[in-house]
């Protein structure tokens, strides 16, 4: 079987349950976030392999993988046309367990210490907390059935981003944090610029 089908040049493609629709509507911009942050969790995880093994990497490898295939079943209940379809029932039992993601957001939070500043983005956990929250606004902004089991999965997306916060605080990717004031100058105080010639 061949990698290509040839079926969406024309801009259409297939749902999980079959349906047909445009590659340019909503719920594929959604679901296309959510593969893209998938994607950026693989990057990230590859940076932490790096590290010598302790009970944080330990931690923060396993959650990771497990928010990837949280991500995954994400998507499967979302790539429906049907709201009260029998897959998206079948979806129901593979809900996320908001309340652990929040243990382990303690977890990462309690091990950096309290936050006294702002922290300038210098690691690739910021890449996947931004990719996190865009993904949450377009979820709220296409809208659909928001029963149960959309509140479930808002609340998961939601504590996404913080996650990624709490893990981009960890010595696991950097020890030095670099923070901001409000009026901080920024250009001005570069140092020793000239000493570049040109």
């Amino acid at each position: 079987m061949k990698l290509y089908t040839k079926t969406g040049d024309k801009g259409q493609t297939s749902l999980y349950d079959g349906s047909r629709i445009s590659k340019g509507c909503a719920q594929i911009e959604v679901l296309g976030w959510a593969d893209k942050l998938n994607a950026e969790i693989g990057v990230l995880l590859r940076s932490i392999y790096k590290e010598y093994i302790h009970i944080d990497t330990l931690i923060a490898i396993d959650s990771l993988v497990c928010i990837q295939r949280e991500l995954m079943n994400f998507c499967t209940w979302f790539a429906t046309t049907k709201p009260k379809s029998n897959l998206q029932k079948n979806q129901i039992k593979y809900l996320p367990d908001v309340t652990k993601l929040e243990h382990l957001i303690d977890i990462f939070q309690e091990r950096a210490g309290p936050l006294t500043k702002f922290i300038l983005p210098n690691n690739f956990a910021h890449v996947c907390r931004t990719s996190s929250r865009l993904l949450e606004h377009y979820f709220w902004k296409t809208g659909g059935s928001v029963d149960d089991t959309f509140m479930v999965w808002a609340k998961f997306l939601n504590r996404l981003s913080d996650y990624f916060f709490a893990l981009s605080r960890s010595r696991l990717l950097g020890k030095s944090e670099i923070t901001w004031d409000h009026g901080t100058l920024g250009l001005s105080t570069i140092k020793n610029i000239d000493l570049v010639k040109e």
